[in-house]
């Protein structure tokens, strides 16, 4: 008889039968007379929401069931969501400097993924150019301070930006794609944080905020020479991508 996958009671997919595999995950050796493989290929529909029982019912020759011992609950379209703050409420501000020098930022940005259903996300960030609201500057040759004088440096739990500190900010793009390999990985322009150092060997969970994690980032920013004016204002984008 046939096997499907049933949610929440409801019989949602028929399962195709596949060829026998030598083995089945522990279940010793299978043969032909008695067993058979199947292929469950679930596709989550829009409506579904929440927490659900998600079971595989084999079906014998009299169409009589039995369910699988095993069954898994799904969470299934979780909100994502982000709580992006800093530790004393204020925009991202740095020390007073001159051109030339590099200064700090005197506050953090704070990160925690609350998304529902204990989803884990992949982080990004990004940032735009700086400008001057008076209009009256000069950095080094227009009212514009680029974001690529801009660095970052964040932590999450153990996982870091890497032994040695700091990654140069990229520029946000809205029609730029957000992918993630085992080799590259950016969104919307941004590039991985915390952490994304493949010389190091470090790769994709290195910019994974777990559910309900906290990351923390600050930045430091260099003046070009010449340098005039007051560049407040600007902005630094967080993106977030379920796994």
């Amino acid at each position: 008889g046939p096997a499907k996958i049933r949610v929440e009671g409801a019989p949602e997919v028929l399962c195709t039968e596949i060829s026998l595999p030598g083995t089945c995950d522990g279940l010793g050796d299978l043969t032909e007379t008695t067993d058979k493989a199947f292929r469950c290929t679930l596709t989550v529909e829009p409506t579904w929401y929440g927490d659900s029982e998600v079971v595989i019912t084999a079906y014998n020759s009299a169409f009589m069931p039995t369910d699988g011992t095993h069954t898994e609950n799904w969470y299934f379209n979780p909100a994502i969501s982000l709580s992006v703050t800093t530790n004393d409420g204020l925009p991202i501000h740095f020390e007073d400097g001159q051109p030339g020098d590099w200064v700090h930022s005197l506050n953090k940005m704070q990160v925690k993924n609350v998304a529902e259903g204990g989803v884990n996300m992949w982080m990004f960030i990004a940032g735009t150019d700086l400008t001057d609201p008076s209009g009256a500057s000069l950095c080094p040759t227009s009212n514009v301070l680029s974001i690529d004088n801009m660095y970052y440096r964040a932590w999450s739990g153990t996982q870091w930006t890497s032994w040695e500190g700091w990654t140069q900010m990229s520029k946000y793009d809205q029609n730029a794609d957000c992918y993630i390999t085992e080799t590259q990985a950016a969104c919307y322009g941004g590039k991985p944080v915390p952490a994304w150092d493949l010389s190091a060997q470090i790769g994709p969970l290195e910019n994974l905020l777990t559910n309900q994690g906290t990351m923390e980032i600050e930045f430091k920013l260099h003046y070009p020479v010449p340098c005039i004016g007051t560049f407040s204002e600007g902005t630094i984008y967080i993106f977030g991508k379920a796994v």
